[in-house]
């Protein structure tokens, strides 16, 4: 009897282990990853502000007020320039006075350059109380004291800030190592159990949630978490994405011959919107735009059409009824552009035939996710290809014919897709996959196919010939036409020279399409991440063939996505050789095409490994509900690991 309850017992803690061994395995990956993070203290730099261009001599006693915004700091910043005429025996005394306390103090010698070891290699360091840092009340001035046995013209110089005053910068203990492993872990574990309980709770017995429903649960949690714990404007291009979307909002539908728009001058309410950190977002969070404008350049942005911003403008707009915040304006746009791409995502999800995991984990993999999740034109372009796509399966797949308003459904996305950006129009050729009684007959068939590509065709070459103007004023666009010509002249060479360039950035091209760099392309993500995220697609594609193994596959229509692919990869390359990549001699030297990013083949990727699935009839295939969800919750799961890569890598 003893022994009866014992094995029941183990079997109840057995029966529990199988059925949580995920979120078991997620939570230990969770608490070690969190270790290898937090091995340093979280440090924020208190403003981003830079010196000018203005020096001081350092004389008898030279003193500056100073308040902090955190009661923990780490070191103090000052730029300071040495005196080579000084003798060694002459020095400067640098103090952090509290009344008459004198709370730090550090001798330096004239004569003796100090190391320019400042965030972004400017100013000087000086770490108080041996990195252990100095409890200080926030909003309270203290003085910066500066004295020196120096004689006239030994003395050492400090440059000032724009008030005229000595510049001065903090970097603050924001959080230390201890509870940033305690922080992350905790954090990182809450949305692990949320997601591992959205699986749970929808794959009940004989209440199995589908596919789709599941993908739109979990994306809305992760683009919910990117909005907010990317900082503010820090996706690549993101403030010109703003400025942008301000443009057009205001009128401004194509911008200046001169690249200038005229905005509120705080619009960009941080000085170094690249490096914009969550403590310095935090910081400047409660400003209000001024109705004072000044121009800003967003030459770079002229290139996308006003249609690309459709979601940010909905977003911005009606958030600007109630608000005149641009963080408030920034991250509602940033939500609701996820949330609305997102929407259409779980549409193609749903509808697609065939594919449907590698479709959802494609998605999910972060830089997808970061694009969707930003002001970036690229999360639409994505979403509009993923449609294109998808309606085109949907239609040749299924048994009815269209009626009016699929067809008209399938000009609306095609006009989105030329007007996104132009180098993916060859994806309107997916439409030609349509049978031409689908249309109601054959001649319906030929005649709307071939309109559509027209159309495709036709709104493309409207918008680059009003793009083009911009492009004299883009970095290598001045010798545009001797490149088309070159390449044309020189097509052997022109295919050796992407082939060569393909091979050399390999590795950097298939960080950038899977996990990053984030941000502003400057947050490294952890390289492990990126192999972990590659497994999971290659173990969904593979899981995927082998579940319609006996199907038979339809090779002409397999062959012909891949060779829409590869045609829209060499528009990729050629784009960029076009516009990006300097030339300063002969055309035929180029070693490289500069200015390819992997992210930019986001959206063919899905095309190229859902083709590898096409079967001849869909009849014979079994609907994919949620049944092996693994690959799913490790994608999101790395998400999550990737979000805290982030957090970390905001730190000094």
């Amino acid at each position: 009897m003893f022994k009866q309850t014992n094995r029941k017992k183990l079997d109840m803690v057995v029966s529990i282990f199988h059925g949580y061994k995920l979120l078991i395995g997620a939570v230990v990956l969770i608490f070690f990853f969190s270790l290898f993070l937090a091995q340093k203290d979280y440090l924020a730099l208190g403003k981003n502000s830079n010196p000018s261009d203005q020096t001081v001599e350092i004389t008898k006693n030279v003193k500056s007020k100073i308040s902090f915004t955190s009661s923990k700091v780490y070191s103090l910043l000052l730029k300071i320039n040495a005196n080579s005429n000084a003798n060694s025996n002459e020095f400067t005394n640098i103090k952090l006075v509290s009344g008459k306390k004198v709370l730090y103090s550090k001798k330096i010698y004239n004569n003796v350059a100090l190391n320019q070891d400042g965030p972004n290699g400017i100013g000087t360091n000086f770490v108080l109380n041996e990195k252990k840092g100095l409890n200080v009340k926030k909003g309270k001035y203290y003085r910066v004291v500066m004295t020196t046995n120096a004689i006239k013209g030994h003395y050492m110089t400090a440059y000032t800030g724009n008030n005229g005053s000595i510049w001065n910068n903090v970097v603050y203990n924001w959080i230390p190592k201890e509870k940033l492993a305690k922080l992350l872990i905790v954090f990182q574990t809450i949305i692990a159990i949320i997601i591992f309980g959205i699986f749970k709770l929808t794959n009940k017995k004989n209440k199995k949630l589908k596919i789709e429903n599941v993908f739109l649960l979990v994306s809305v949690v992760l683009i919910t978490l990117y909005t907010f714990l990317v900082p503010a404007f820090r996706v690549p291009d993101e403030f010109q994405h703003f400025i942008r979307t301000y443009g057009i909002l205001h009128g401004n539908f194509l911008v200046p011959l001169s690249g200038n728009l005229s905005v509120p001058h705080n619009l960009i309410p941080v000085l170094d919107p690249v490096n914009n950190t969550l403590y310095e977002t935090l910081k400047n969070f409660n400003v209000q735009l001024s109705d004072h404008n000044i121009n800003m350049s967003v030459i770079n942005m002229a290139l996308y059409s006003p249609q690309s911003y459709i979601f940010q403008l909905f977003g911005m707009g009606t958030t600007s009824l109630f608000t005149k915040n641009p963080f408030i304006l920034l991250y509602s746009s940033r939500l609701i552009t996820g949330l609305c791409c997102t929407l259409i995502l779980y549409l193609c999800v749903k509808f697609i035939p065939f594919g449907k995991k590698t479709l959802v984990v494609c998605s999910l993999l972060p830089m997808n996710i970061a694009e969707r999740a930003s002001l970036s034109a690229d999360g639409f372009t994505y979403v509009i290809v993923i449609a294109v796509f998808t309606f085109s399966l949907y239609v040749a797949f299924r048994k009815e014919n269209m009626g009016k308003k699929l067809i008209t459904l399938m000009y609306v996305l095609l006009f989105f897709l030329a007007s996104c950006k132009v180098i993916y129009f060859i994806i309107g050729g997916i439409i030609l996959l349509i049978p031409n009684k689908k249309f109601g007959s054959f001649s319906k068939g030929l005649i709307h196919k071939a309109a559509g590509v027209s159309f495709v065709g036709l709104i493309a070459v409207g918008w680059l010939k009003i793009a083009s103007k911009y492009l004299i004023n883009t970095q290598g666009g001045s010798s545009s036409s001797e490149k088309v010509s070159y390449i044309i002249h020189h097509p052997f060479w022109y295919v050796e020279l992407m082939n060569k360039t393909f091979w050399m950035n390999l590795k950097n091209y298939t960080e950038q399409l899977l996990t990053g760099p984030l941000g502003a392309l400057n947050i490294e993500i952890n390289y492990g991440l990126t192999i972990l995220i590659a497994f999971v697609l290659l173990r969904t594609i593979y899981l995927e063939k082998e579940s319609i193994k006996n199907a038979s596959k339809d090779f002409i229509v397999k062959n012909y996505i891949i060779l829409i692919c590869l045609i829209n990869t060499v528009l990729i390359f050629t784009s960029l050789f076009v516009q990006w990549t300097q030339v300063t001699g002969n055309i035929g030297d180029t070693v490289s095409i500069m200015g390819i990013q992997g992210r930019y083949f986001l959206p063919i990727l899905p095309l190229f490994l859902i083709a590898q699935l096409v079967p001849k009839s869909i009849n014979d295939l079994e609907i994919q509900t949620i049944k092996n969800r693994n690959m799913i919750f490790l994608a999101a799961l790395i998400n999550i690991l990737v979000l805290a890569n982030v957090f970390t890598s905001l730190s000094m």
